[in-house]
């Protein structure tokens, strides 16, 4: 049986979702934890990579049960056993069955990610955000991000070398800006939030890290407009991975 699970984690500790050996990744240790569980070496596909640091409230991956092990192991048992052998920072909240053919990846329509900035020191939250010791312009920001709607080459503008086969184009069907207040601390946050039907490596970061700059006044919306629709003329920065948490995958 196709088994799909739905994952929360915090990246801190860890390499990324991919394998990478002797390194700490959520690959390696969900399947290790499964390999325990039923005896057996388990592969796990996972929806995506994601990069050092990164967090998820809802990843999703997908394993085959080994033969015999349904009778003693139902579906609705696997997340509590589970959670017992994986460490608190990794957390199966479901398991279900899948049909034969579901890939997590390729099965996936589209992700949602979210990026959160605080305006200053934030002892409580730094691990989960980007501290920002500089004001911005939210106006341009969100002027900014509008940019991004549509289908666009985002492979010159996230500076990847292209091989043959390899497609830049990405359709950003959602990309907003908005202030609040952490209701933990009071800090004030910004977050930035995109859903698309798929991201190139740190592509996310790569677009909060454009859309500072605007709002710093480093850079204009035509330099942004240029970069998008022909090519980068600046090098723009890139956010870095702790701000940044997957909520979200759409089948």
């Amino acid at each position: 049986m196709n088994v799909r699970l739905d994952l929360e984690f915090d990246g801190t500790a860890y390499f990324g979702w991919q394998y990478q050996p002797n390194r700490p990744t959520i690959q390696g240790t969900l399947e290790k934890a499964l390999s325990r569980l039923f005896g057996a070496r388990i592969g796990v596909t996972g929806v995506g990579r994601t990069d050092a640091g990164v967090s998820a409230l809802s990843f999703t991956a997908n394993f085959h049960l080994p033969g015999g092990a349904l009778p003693r192991m139902p579906l609705s048992a696997i997340p509590p056993a589970l959670n017992q052998l994986l460490p608190d920072d990794i957390r199966v909240k479901r398991a279900v069955p899948a049909g034969d053919d579901f890939h997590a990846r390729y099965d996936a329509r589209s992700k949602l990610y979210r990026y959160t900035i605080a305006f200053g020191p934030t002892p409580v939250l730094r691990q989960h955000v980007w501290e920002l010791g500089y004001p911005v312009d939210t106006n341009l920001m969100v002027e900014g991000a509008k940019l991004f709607l549509g289908e666009h080459d985002f492979a010159p503008f996230c500076r990847l070398r292209r091989r043959i086969g390899d497609q830049g184009f990405v359709n950003v069907m959602r990309a907003a800006v908005r202030q609040r207040r952490s209701p933990i601390t009071g800090a004030r946050l910004l977050q930035v939030e995109f859903q698309a039907d798929r991201f190139l490596y740190k592509m996310v970061r790569r677009m909060v890290g454009t859309l500072v700059d605007v709002g710093r006044g480093k850079f204009s919306l035509d330099d942004l407009r240029r970069a998008i629709t022909v090519r980068p003329l600046v090098q723009f920065q890139t956010a870095p991975a702790a701000g940044l948490v997957l909520v979200r995958v759409y089948y």
